[in-house]
């Protein structure tokens, strides 16, 4: 499929993580990590003169992150980010 993500695990296969869900001023960011959910939600605060909270999280693969990319593109902001 085009346009996935291409980090991958030492083994070749798609890269395992969190993927998760932040909220800024009704604004939603979908994203994938490696590391907690919380600590990048930390990385994600330093960029953000507002308020951003951590929605929830799944345990899941960059794929699966792609895939919810694709099914939310109508609704997409700006990179990562959507009107939901």
């Amino acid at each position: 499929m085009r346009g996935l993500p291409t980090r991958v695990d030492h083994s070749g296969q798609p890269a395992e993580g969190y993927i998760y869900v932040m909220e800024c001023a009704g604004f939603y960011k979908i994203g994938w990590t490696a590391i907690s959910p919380r600590k990048r939600l930390v990385a994600v605060q330093v960029g953000s003169p507002l308020p951003v909270t951590l929605v929830g999280q799944i345990e899941g693969s960059l794929m699966v992150e792609a895939e919810w990319h694709e099914a939310f593109k109508g609704k997409r902001v700006r990179g990562e980010w959507f009107d939901l």
